[in-house]
């Protein structure tokens, strides 16, 4: 038997660092798309991926921010919420037609059901009083609205705008001049004027 030479034992950061020092891993224009059944990772800038470039760990410029600043923020984020809530009812329903839509006196239920409940109505009612109002907004309004929105339900700024990132908050706020005399007639948002940034 030949000896084998002793192990050297480091930190196991140590060790993660020297492994992926020099790769993508880790990097914010790291993307990875199925194409053809197979998962292929790239680089959003362009680059060469697998290599660690210039732009690694820096972020694109987006002075967009996640956190909703006004009531239209908020009105827009209950909007968002309620419209993702929707699922297509695939296959056969779970139950027969005579009884799907029976239900038990509310008397039953204790207070954070009965919350519960009330939320889902108030996000409904706000959801479907402002989605028609979006629809009638352009579409470079309706991307940058669904831009923000994304970021403010994920909490940091995730989501770009994929037509035109240069001017991002430029048509958000277009697009939030534009909804305000519609909310305001729809009773979502006080009639004072908006505070300035």
């Amino acid at each position: 038997m030949t000896p084998r030479a002793p192990r050297t034992f480091r930190d196991p950061l140590l060790q993660l660092i020297a492994k992926e020092g020099g790769t993508c891993k880790g990097c914010p224009h790291e993307r990875t798309y199925e194409f053809i059944g197979s998962m292929q990772t790239i680089c959003a800038n362009g680059k060469n991926h697998g290599h660690r470039c210039e732009q690694y760990g820096k972020r694109t410029n987006m002075t967009t921010s996640a956190i909703a600043a006004d009531e239209i923020d908020a009105v827009l984020t209950e909007w968002y919420e309620w419209s993702q809530a929707y699922e297509p009812a695939l296959g056969y329903g779970r139950a027969d037609a005579t009884c799907r839509d029976f239900k038990i006196s509310n008397q039953w239920m204790d207070y954070d059901q009965l919350n519960d409940v009330v939320d889902h109505q108030l996000r409904a009612a706000t959801g479907q009083i402002v989605d028609p109002i979006i629809q009638k907004l352009s579409l470079a309004h309706r991307i940058a609205v669904m831009t923000a929105v994304r970021n403010f339900v994920a909490g940091a700024v995730v989501f770009q705008n994929p037509r035109s990132p240069a001017t991002q908050d430029q048509d958000y706020a277009e697009a939030k001049a534009l909804m305000r005399p519609a909310l305001v007639a729809k009773g979502l948002l006080s009639t004072r004027s908006p505070r300035l940034k």
